[in-house]
Order: structure tokens, then sequence, then C-alpha cells
């Protein structure tokens, strides 16, 4: 542990008291039947036994606002820490809030700090904390999704089968099973929107509550009755996307926007291990050229540890590059809400990418998700796109990650 005289921050906690309710509260506030409140006495004795330490000493609760001495407690904690001098925050015109916050609010560099949750109590007292506070930590709780408790599965943190039965019983633990409809902080629409994100494994721990390994095919929603089908509206964009390879399979996709959806309207798959002829990037980009031939790419979305076929790429000056986003578990994901949603879809002449999606499986020989490294060369070139292009462009500020669980 370490000592507090280390410690970049100490915090006075002044209360328990909360005017908010948030049900996963990791500090239980706005749960007790008779809230605590510390007597101005031991506040002076916290704060004078602070006297040398040289950095950051902060007020916080539950909301520390609401103390019915908080006036007090904030002129005495400034008085003993920076003496009469008083601080001109809100005093001026801000050209930048943005600017404003980020230098004067969120720093660490001050003596005083406050932690509020931006509640009535805080604007009644709004001219002491301005006076007292260089550093605010503000949170005014607007987001539903806040103060979720974080969850994950025994079984991704290494815990075997007979150890953690051992555990329970040692213990006594209680399993008690939640769904997402059990939150009352998140609302109907909340609810509904994190369902329309998620499939397969993704859905059943992250909706369902249920903490299972990740097992069989990755994309079990892949249908060829709904995802596999030819274009019949105009093509109004094109890209291109690249997973590369050299004695591995190199595959090369190329897409079209529909009016329903993007269409991988065809492929190259070149494996040298199956054909026993290697090719050179230069004859790789010689199969790009052909791919596209007609067409106006928008960008070429190429793997980002392909070094040297980017700088081929880059070197003819013909196609813009976009290294491809490649966060694995967060793409599959975004795969799997496209397919779900139908928004993606396979022509019949990629039968590449069609044969891989029938045989890409999870691994599970090892106890954090991942896949295996096999059959996944388009599967690597579609992620790419999905998760670079085609969510990027959807993109409306709301964001989901299949966090990767250890």
């Amino acid at each position: 542990m370490r000592s507090p005289k280390d410690m970049q921050i100490i915090q006075i906690d002044i209360t328990n008291a909360c005017p908010h309710l948030c049900s996963n509260c990791t500090r239980f506030c706005g749960h007790h039947k008779k809230p605590f409140f510390m007597d101005f006495e031991t506040f002076k004795r916290a704060v004078d036994s602070l006297k040398d330490f040289p950095r950051l000493v902060g007020m916080m609760g539950g909301e520390p606002t609401v103390h019915p001495q908080f006036e007090k407690f904030a002129n005495y904690l400034r008085e003993s820490r920076v003496g009469n001098v008083r601080f001109l925050m809100m005093r001026e015109p801000i050209p930048d809030m943005l600017t404003y916050i980020r230098r004067n609010l969120l720093g660490t560099n001050s003596k005083l700090g406050l932690w509020s949750s931006l509640n009535e109590s805080y604007y009644k007292h709004f001219e002491t904390i301005n006076d007292t506070f260089p550093t605010q930590i503000l949170n005014d709780h607007d987001n539903a999704c806040k103060h979720q408790a974080l969850l994950m599965s025994r079984r991704e943190l290494g815990i075997p089968d007979d150890e953690w039965i051992k555990k329970r019983d040692e213990k006594n633990m209680l399993y008690i099973h939640f769904k997402m409809e059990d939150n009352p902080s998140l609302s109907k629409s909340v609810i509904k929107r994190y369902k329309s994100l998620y499939s397969g494994a993704f859905y059943e721990r992250f909706i369902e509550g249920k903490w299972v390994t990740a097992d069989g095919l990755v994309y079990p929603m892949f249908s060829h009755e709904k995802n596999v089908k030819n274009c019949d509206s105009k093509i109004t964009e094109y890209y291109l996307s690249c997973d590369y390879g050299t004695v591995n399979p190199f595959s090369l996709g190329l897409w079209g926007r529909g009016d329903d959806g993007w269409y991988r309207i065809d492929e190259y798959y070149h494996s040298s291990r199956d054909e026993g002829v290697q090719l050179t990037d230069e004859e790789y980009y010689e199969r790009l050229e052909e791919l596209a031939s007609g067409k106006s790419i928008t960008a070429v979305v190429i793997d980002p540890s392909a070094a040297s076929f980017i700088q081929t790429v880059k070197r003819h000056c013909k196609y813009r590059v976009i290294r491809a986003n490649n966060d694995v578990l967060s793409g599959i994901n975004l795969v799997c809400q496209a397919l779900k949603n139908q928004e993606l879809y396979i022509c019949p002449c990629c039968q590449d990418a069609i044969r891989e999606f029938s045989v890409y499986r999870w691994d599970n020989s090892v106890k954090r998700d991942s896949v295996r490294k096999e059959n996944d060369h388009a599967m690597d070139d579609i992620r790419y796109f999905v998760s670079t292009v085609m969510y990027k462009q959807k993109s409306d500020g709301f964001a989901s990650f299949a966090i990767e669980r250890r």
C-alpha cells in the first residue's frame, strides 16, 4: 500500500448524502436510511493534519455541497491551504470553454479540489466554490449509461471450474442472474438501442446477462438467404479493402454502396501455399488495379501492419490509402451488427468470403476471447471495411464496443 505522503490527491469525504439514486453507485451513495455528515471539528483535524502535504487536497462525498456546513468547510480549507487567496474562477469572459475547463478545472496541480455532481446545491454555493477550488471534477449525471457496474466472467479471469466451485462453497456465494431490463437506470430506448447492437455471444453476455464463453462460429447470424445477393440498384461509391499476406493468403474486396446497404461486389484471393506461387507487392498491386478497373475508388483500406504494400500503393499515386482499424473484437461486433441488420451483403461471385463465413470460428483453447488464425483473411478485410468505413460513416456519436475479457 502506498503511503499517503506519496499520493497525488488526498480527499476528505465529508458526507455520503447525495441527491442522486444511481443504482450501481460504487460508493453506495443515496441508499442510506440515515446519511452521514462529518462534524466541523473532525474536518478541521483532517485539514490540519495535511498542513505540509504539497499536492491536492479535495472535498468529496456523496455530494459535498449538500453538507449543511459546506461554506464553513470550504472557507477553512482555503484559508488553511492557501491563506486569504481567492481564485477568480468564472469572473472573466471565456472565449473557449473547452480549453478553459481543461486548463483550469480538470488539472491536479493546484492544492484545492472539489468533486461534485452539479446539483442544485452546487449553484447555491457557486461563488464560494469558484473562489476556493481551482480544480473541480464535475459529473452532471446526465447520461443514463454512466455508473453501470463492471461485470466479468470468472472463466475469463482464468478461474477454472473446480476452483470456482470450491470458492463458491467456502464463501457461501449467492448467484443472482440479472438481465439488462433489471437495471432501473436504463430507459426503454437505451435498452432497445443496445439490443440492436449485439448478437451471438455478445448478445448473451451484455443483454441476457449470461457470462458465456465465445464458442462455435464467429458469425452464426450469416445467412445465404439474407446476406448473399447481387445489388439491384445503382452503385454510388466504391472502396477496396485488403488483408495482406505473402505466405498467408492475400484477400482483396471490392465494395459498392447500394440503396439498401454495402455490397462486396467482387474479390481477389490468392494463397501462396495453395497455388505454389508467391507474388511480389507490385504483382499484388496489378491485381488491385484489375479489380478496380473502370471504377472510381474512394480509398483503399489496408491492414496497418502491411507497411510495404501500403508504400507500394502510395508510390503509384493513384489511390488514397486508409490504414484500417484493427481492433479485432470491436470489429467483429460491428460486422455482427451489420449482418444482423441486413446492411452488409456478399455477392454470389465472392466464393472465398462466403466459404470463410461458414468456417470462421472462436478458439476455445485459450482463456480469453480469440479467433482461430485460420480461414480468416477475407474475414479480416471485411472487418477492416466495416469498422473503418461503413460504421465510421454511420457514426452519430453513439459507440458500442465488445470489450476483450482476459
